[in-house]
């Protein structure tokens, strides 16, 4: 498996690039992000990238404070 610099390419989403949450904020919806993010640390969050809401897998908001949990009745 071919690693990011293997291939020349950064371990982060470029600032630079249009992404769809930028797009769809353009025609008037809401973004959010749910999940991890592994393109990079705090300057390259969802948030800076067109996201209105971040709730994920970020070193500040544990997983386990929004995860869905399996009960027993």
């Amino acid at each position: 498996m071919s690693t990011n610099a293997a291939r020349a390419m950064p371990d982060w989403l470029d600032a630079d690039i249009t992404t769809l949450p930028d797009l769809l904020k353009q025609a008037g919806y809401a973004t959010a992000h749910f999940g991890k993010w592994h393109l990079g640390e705090e300057e390259f969050y969802p948030t800076k990238h067109g996201f209105d809401v971040n709730i994920g897998g970020m070193h500040t908001t544990p997983l386990a404070t929004w995860a869905p949990r399996r009960t027993t009745a």
